[in-house]
């Protein structure tokens, strides 16, 4: 089965003799066949890798099933699975389970009471199904899982008009089950997201019945504690993820109706109690489709927005520190993101082809500063390289000097040793000046890859370390 299409991102500025690929920060790769492929849901798993689910169509062409794949670090399937009956079924959440194994949620038309109904499946880590589940409820348009502290699960199931909560045991059993009736208490959401806070609680967020962004707090039991509401008056506004804050406080990003018909999105403070304390969007932005946010390991945020697929990070007081765009196909749309353990970011989304109107998944892994890398290096050729812009001098002594000039957006750079890996990072705001690197590096031959911002694309070199 052909699912897998590599796509280049990297330009060379010349051809040597020899040349060898280094440890890839980021990659773009697409994923499926004829058809209509499409991206959900992606989580790093305990090996680096990533485990994947979306749709892919059916043998007979006419529907989709759940597909689910797993891949290596590098964006290489391990193992694919596809689940599903005769109708109409699809992947939404998947989450590496505490047993090494995997959980996904997806919505199935062909299994329990009818039309978009929640389905979990649980595999083994070869995605060999151990038990399948559905639940009492359908005509869905959301759902969503996450794992609970006791290793069970919590699924919310979101129809037009209302929500519910099931409660799982770790095999997937029903413990509880509450419903939440919007046209009976307007505040209520109708559910995108669901987490497990702190205190053994939940916290809900997506619309209300009047088109407002919800939030609802409720005990370990899903019974309310308090629910709140924010937007403006006829303005359409919709929470889409929201996480707990380290403060005890509230954090979600969905999106807003700033104008009749331009909605974009936004981050809505709540506190502990349901009071909204602050609120910002970002008006050239249509947030992702299913988790649009991210809580960074080193302070701030990353927003994730669609249509074309954009990272946004900013720092801990919602300044935009850098946005980086991508583009696949002729239309793309982002799912969902993840922060990785090399400080970097997965993205999954779907990417459309108008000439032959084939849709596929796509997976983008950047590193820390939202780069796609994916660079051939180079062998020394001289001691000093001279660049339109930058030149790079090997002096005597473990350090390099770099000067620059006509930088707009400052200087960044990757720093690998004669093996592929990355050893470093150069990084200067100042349009124009000097950068060293290197003190305390053992004697050898490094390379120095710029990052072009922008395009994505990149312009290696060698320096031989005296």
């Amino acid at each position: 089965m052909n699912r897998l299409r590599f796509v280049w991102v990297s330009v060379l500025g010349s051809l040597l003799l020899l040349t060898f690929q280094t440890a890839n920060a980021g990659w773009i790769r697409t994923y499926g066949e004829e058809g209509r492929d499409h991206g959900a849901c992606v989580c790093q798993t305990s090996d680096g890798g990533y485990i994947v689910t979306g749709s892919t169509p059916s043998s007979d062409n006419q529907n989709t099933d759940l597909w689910l794949f797993k891949t290596d670090s590098a964006g290489n399937i391990l193992w694919e699975k596809v689940y599903g009956g005769d109708e109409l079924d699809r992947g939404c959440i998947v989450k590496q389970a505490f047993d090494k194994g995997y959980v996904a949620l997806g919505l199935t038309s062909s299994f329990g009471l009818g039309s978009n109904t929640p389905w979990v499946l649980k595999t083994d880590s070869l995605g060999d199904t151990l038990w399948t589940r559905t639940y009492d409820a359908y005509g869905l348009s959301s759902c969503w899982m996450e794992q609970t502290s006791d290793s069970g699960y919590i699924i919310s199931a979101g129809a037009y008009d209302d929500i519910q909560l099931f409660k799982t045991d770790s095999l997937g059993e029903i413990m509880w089950v509450q419903t939440y009736d919007g046209t009976e208490h307007e505040k209520y959401p109708w559910g995108n997201c669901v987490k497990q806070t702190s205190d053994g609680g939940y916290i809900i967020t997506g619309e209300s019945i009047y088109g407002d962004l919800a939030i609802m707090k409720t005990d370990s039991l899903g019974t309310p504690v308090w629910a709140t509401t924010w937007g403006e008056e006829k303005n359409l506004d919709e929470g889409l993820y929201v996480e707990e804050l380290d403060d005890g406080d509230y954090l979600v990003a969905g999106l807003t109706e700033i104008a009749p018909w331009h909605r974009c999105i936004c981050l809505v403070k709540v506190s502990v109690i349901g009071d909204t304390s602050y609120s910002k969007y970002w008006e050239e932005v249509f947030p992702a489709g299913n988790k649009p946010l991210v809580l960074t390991n080193n302070g701030g945020y990353v927003l994730v927005g669609n249509k074309p697929p954009t990272l946004i990070r900013i720092d801990g007081g919602w300044h935009t520190i850098w946005t980086r765009t991508y583009s696949i196909g002729d239309q793309d749309w982002a799912k969902w993101v993840e922060q990785t353990s090399d400080g970097g970011y997965i993205m999954i989304g779907t990417t459309y082809y108008v000439d032959t109107e084939n849709y596929e998944l796509f997976l983008i892994k950047t590193d820390s500063l939202g780069y796609v890398d994916a660079a051939i290096e180079e062998p020394p050729v001289t001691p000093v390289i001279h660049l339109s812009n930058w030149q790079i001098t090997a002096s005597i002594g473990r350090q390099i000097t770099m000067r620059y000039t006509d930088h707009p957006q400052g200087f960044h750079a990757s720093v690998f040793n004669a093996a592929g890996q990355k050893v470093g990072e150069m990084h200067s705001a100042s349009p124009s000046g000097t950068i060293t690197w290197g003190e305390g590096r053992s004697r050898g031959v490094y390379f120095i890859q710029e990052i072009k911002r922008g395009s994505g694309s990149k312009v290696s070199r060698v320096i031989l370390l005296h």
